[in-house]
């Protein structure tokens, strides 16, 4: 993996702590696990997960237990067309393999209901942000696709 640190951008490089890999549909996806810094710097969420230029990055503030699932969210995204309903069929994917591997899914709904809600007031309060209002939108359908699982948890059987 040395040779890949050639290639990283700076940003990614001045916040580095360590390269790893997620494997996702037969595929070994190598990824950057950088300092939460990084976001600080930007008024960003501190959680956070981007593809940008081919490079995959996630924070280190992330939920170690939960950041395969997170990374695996953000390469379907990016390795699809996005559409308007793109980011919530990563999600639904992302839920099924969080339920297949048992995890508290109270917990991580949650987790991933705050994530997304955090991202959003982000996005929502950069203007320069290029073209924010599709990824908002996107963004925004996942966060009800959550919002509506805390009903149907809260209602009694």
């Amino acid at each position: 993996m040395n040779q890949i640190h050639t290639i990283l951008p700076k940003w990614v490089m001045d916040h580095l702590i360590e390269l790893l890999e997620v494997v996702y549909a037969d595929r070994v996806y190598i990824y950057a696990l950088v300092s939460s810094e990084l976001a600080k710097k930007q008024g960003a969420p501190a959680v956070f997960t981007i593809m940008k230029g081919g490079v995959i990055a996630i924070s280190d503030t992330y939920p170690e237990k939960w950041r395969n699932l997170g990374l695996i969210h953000e390469i379907m995204d990016s390795n699809g067309r996005l559409h308007a309903h793109s980011c919530v069929e990563s999600l639904k994917t992302e839920l099924e393999m969080a339920e297949y591997f048992r995890f508290d899914m109270e917990a991580y709904t949650a987790f991933r209901l705050k994530f997304f809600t955090d991202l959003i007031a982000f996005y929502k309060k950069s203007p320069d942000f290029e073209g924010r209002s599709g990824l908002i939108h996107r963004l925004e359908h996942s966060k009800r696709h959550l919002e509506n699982l805390e009903v149907l948890q809260l209602q009694p059987a």
